[in-house]
């Protein structure tokens, strides 16, 4: 699930492209966390950034954002889940 509610892509995708679409119009960006680690055979991901400005209709403050992916993984991704919180006013 993203920000805009579920999505599924299948087949091989850009995913530069996609995170591109989130994040490619903030003229700010600070990674706050990030971390990485593996459950049960898969890569766990998980990272939180901050924005300016957010994409419409966001605004031109701070905004925080939260993401958690579990990958599977060789020499490529060949499956992800992906879990975000959308963009959060910074209060």
């Amino acid at each position: 699930m993203s920000g805009s509610g579920p999505c599924c892509l299948e087949g091989q995708w850009n995913g530069t492209a996609v995170f591109a679409s989130w994040f490619g119009a903030a003229k700010d960006f600070e990674v706050m966390d990030a971390t990485v680690g593996e459950i049960g055979g898969r890569l766990r991901l998980s990272w939180r950034v901050r924005v300016r400005p957010a994409p419409s209709p966001g605004g031109d403050g701070w905004h925080v954002i939260e993401q958690q992916a579990y990958a599977d993984a060789g020499d490529t991704i060949v499956g992800l889940d992906l879990l975000c919180s959308g963009f959060r006013s910074e209060r």
